[in-house]
């Protein structure tokens, strides 16, 4: 089956294994990334479900192309045949690879750090840099209770030669009532000065519904296969 999710030409799931396959047999590592989600009350799994994510932005392989070279973010326009980021608020900016986080632990509300959710229903796109509408962090209408980012998870299987990262959040609905989540994203940020950037978002592929008085788990879950 081919796996869209709002962008062309997603190719189908075997074509990502068969990628994967690849990166192991010719040692290059091809990274792998999966979006979990758990919705519980009174300790009783009412959904759970996980799916490919395959939405790193701009924002995140400029970055990746940054530290590899060793070179800082010197453009001040964002798109193709820019070497630039751009902020959460749209604010293009070039920085120095030594001063770039990635995905630091978030604290507890924090809405621009680490996993966050929405309700917006665009589709995804490489040159995004923000949430369609992010579901803001409290205990009021519409509101989830976001808590701090939980410590990564890290699991290595010797027979596969997988490392697998979990990126993990916990979000609480006290709003009173029941609110659909229809995307995810990871954020990270610059310390000095502070910038935030989204690095990824996807659009899920139907709301997930939070009822009132429940738990909200989202994990981001990125593995690599070694050649060794």
């Amino acid at each position: 089956m081919e796996l869209q999710h709002g962008r062309k030409n997603r190719g189908t799931e075997a074509d990502y294994k068969e990628l994967a396959r690849l990166g192991a047999l010719l040692g290059v590592p091809v990274p792998e990334v999966f979006v979990g989600w758990e919705v519980a009350r009174k300790g009783a799994v009412l959904v759970r479900g996980r799916s490919r994510s395959h939405t790193w932005n701009r924002n995140y392989w400029n970055e990746v192309l940054m530290v590899l070279a060793g070179t800082p973010l010197v453009a001040t326009n964002f798109g193709a045949g820019y070497i630039s980021m751009k902020q959460i608020g749209g604010t293009v900016t070039a920085i120095s690879p030594n001063d770039y986080k990635f995905n630091l632990p978030a604290v507890a509300g924090a809405t621009n750090m680490h996993i966050t959710v929405g309700t917006g229903t665009g589709a995804e796109s490489f040159e995004g840099y923000a949430m369609g509408t992010l579901i803001a962090h409290g205990n009021g209408a519409g509101q989830l209770n976001y808590l701090a980012s939980e410590t990564p998870e890290q699991t290595y299987v010797a027979e596969t030669k997988i490392w697998t990262i979990r990126l993990k959040r916990y979000m609480d609905n006290n709003s009173g009532g029941s609110i659909g989540v229809e995307e995810v994203a990871l954020n990270c940020k610059l310390t000095n000065p502070t910038y935030y950037y989204m690095i990824s978002r996807d659009k899920l592929a139907s709301t997930l519904n939070v009822p009132a008085a429940s738990r909200l788990t989202m994990y981001y879950d990125l593995a690599l296969t070694f050649p060794a």
